[in-house]
């Protein structure tokens, strides 16, 4: 293999790509990128076995081949290059490559190609096609209310469940659940549901946050694909059926809370200061008509704090993990929010004025 590569498309490429490698997995090849060259140009992958994210970028071709470096160097390496054309040019009899710059070079010994792991490709499938901004969107507002406990897989993803043109996210760790519907003509007309992984979300939000254009998702029966100009991410899906959240959600209130979302987020904030890891609590005192109180006491002091609102129904005093208020406030994008309130102990609902969107929070006994 030999080619000639900008820095900066090659540095692209890598950085891409390198969030699927996971350092920690006992398989050494793992720790690497393929380096594909072919045509006219450079294609990377690497996965975790879980994950994998293939990049490619413009190159000059001049012996096609492949080879795998161990990721912890070359990105180093390449990032720490002057700004110049790159020449890698590999030895397929050792695994190494040499790498040369201005009138220097470095070496590197991989791996061989050919104990790579296959990424499985996208030939069959239920094909969905969205804009990307607007996907990243749905999936923020519903992300932050995943888990991370590895005993319960099912709660670490979220569920995408088709229903006839609409889609629905839900995602819940048990102690909070969020959930959004959109309706769209590009989604499948069949009912459907599956739950992919909440890290390969957050790795989607982040490699293609500056991208703005249409997204192509692919599943099938274990796999998803997500495929956008120069990249593609693969995500095995988890296994198992989800909870019925339907049944979790209360359908009568007794208080109604009308607050400004700006106001509410940065007095929780400000009382959270005072919490660590042994006290996280946020009491809301909602006794009053025309205000709420935010208040925190601990070991490190007090927090009192007033707030315009419009408060319907009874007195209510209601106590919240501090960090998961946050979470689900900072989830919202609009100007006014409702706290929908069943009871002290009761689950607290979170409303927007848009319909299709609502969260979910369990108060915490004080």
């Amino acid at each position: 293999m030999n080619f000639i590569s900008t820095k900066n498309n090659l540095l692209y490429a890598i950085q891409t790509v390198q969030r699927a490698v996971s350092p920690k997995n006992p398989l050494p090849i793992l720790s690497g990128i393929l380096f594909k060259a072919s045509g006219n140009s450079l294609t990377l992958q690497a996965t975790d076995l879980e994950m994998g994210i293939e990049c490619s970028v413009p190159v000059k071709v001049i012996k096609e081949g492949h080879i795998v470096l161990p990721a912890r160097y070359i990105i180093d390496i390449i990032r720490k290059l002057p700004d110049c054309d790159i020449d890698f040019n590999s030895n397929d009899l050792i695994n190494s490559v040499t790498i040369k710059y201005l009138n220097s070079q470095a070496n590197i010994h991989g791996f061989s190609a050919e104990e790579f792991p296959i990424i499985p490709n996208t030939d069959t499938g239920q094909t969905i096609l969205f804009e990307n901004n607007f996907l990243k969107q749905i999936l923020k507002q519903v992300i932050f209310a995943t888990g991370t406990d590895e005993n319960r897989p099912i709660f670490n993803g979220v569920l995408f469940e088709f229903n006839e043109n609409n889609l629905t996210l839900v995602a819940t760790d048990t102690h909070r659940l969020a959930t959004i519907s959109v309706q769209s003509e590009t989604l499948s007309n069949e009912i459907f549901s599956v739950i992919v992984p909440a890290k390969t979300l957050s790795e989607l939000i982040k490699i293609t946050s500056n991208q703005d254009d249409q997204l192509k998702i692919t599943i099938t029966e274990n796999q998803i694909f997500f495929i956008m100009n120069d990249i593609k991410i693969t995500s095995r899906l988890i296994n198992g059926r989800f909870p019925n959240y339907k049944q979790v959600i209360p359908q009568s209130y007794i208080s109604v809370i009308n607050l400004n979302l700006k106001e509410i987020l940065e007095a929780v904030e400000r009382a959270s200061s005072l919490n660590d890891s042994n006290s996280q609590l946020i009491k809301l005192d909602c006794a009053y008509n025309n205000y709420i109180v935010v208040s925190t006491s601990n070991e490190a002091g007090q927090i009192y704090e007033e707030i315009p609102a419009v408060v319907e129904g009874e007195p209510i005093q209601i106590f919240f993990n501090s960090r998961y208020l946050i979470d689900a406030l900072k989830a919202v994008n609009t100007e006014n929010i409702y706290l929908n309130l069943s009871g002290p102990v009761s689950p607290c609902v979170l409303r927007t004025d848009e319909t299709n969107y609502l969260s979910l929070l369990l108060p915490v006994r004080p």
